[in-house]
């Protein structure tokens, strides 16, 4: 692997901090959804459809987190850290 000029090190940070921005956006916006999904959930709902609503809640809790988690591996490659637990899951190396 060769490493990034100063200019493609300095696009890379610009394109993760906005990525980190838009995560952050979107991720404001799934933690309404989430609450109205357990709101739901909780308001008397037959059997079944509950079933369902808190199925499509675990997904986007999932979801959730596993935007959390890209998000908070990009703060640390912008702060110049790195992030062992995110990047052996990948079984990429960071550093």
């Amino acid at each position: 692997m060769t490493a990034m000029s100063a200019d493609e090190l300095k696009g890379a940070r610009h394109w993760a901090e906005d990525l980190v921005h838009y995560l952050d956006s979107h991720q404001y916006q799934e933690s309404e959804i989430l609450e109205a999904y357990d709101a739901s959930a909780t308001e008397g709902l037959p059997e079944i459809p509950r079933y369902l609503v808190n199925l499509v809640a675990k997904d986007k809790r999932d979801h959730y987190q596993s935007l959390s988690d890209i998000r908070e591996a990009l703060r640390a490659m912008i702060a110049g850290e790195s992030a062992p637990w995110f990047a052996a899951d990948l079984g990429v190396p960071i550093g």
